[in-house]
């Protein structure tokens, strides 16, 4: 019997070879399109905010190791309750959208 695939699985699965990828060969692209697939996945899923915050906490530390500090700066996640925490955390006023 064949198990079906669970989308949010295959997403925390992705966001970790993307780490894997850059930390043990250095490949940076391979990197980033296991992120964008992984991010790709939060996006389509419901209560998926975890998925895509650990994705991009992943994509964050690439960057920083890789010194692509503007790329880094520019990662945000989509979620509003999600952005809202991360400007606290850097010290910004959160944006408007959180309700």
């Amino acid at each position: 019997m064949s198990r079906r695939a669970d989308p949010l699985e295959e997403g925390w699965l992705l966001a970790r070879l993307g780490a894997a990828e850059y930390f043990e060969t250095g490949d940076y692209a391979a990197a980033q399109a296991a992120f964008a697939r992984a991010l790709g996945i939060a996006a389509g899923e419901r209560d998926a905010v975890g998925l895509e915050l650990r994705t991009l906490a992943y994509a964050i530390s690439v960057d920083h190791f890789d010194l692509r500090w503007s790329d880094a700066a520019r990662k945000e996640p989509s979620d509003p309750r999600a952005r809202a925490a991360r400007s606290t955390i850097l010290g910004r006023k959160p944006t408007r959208d959180f309700a």
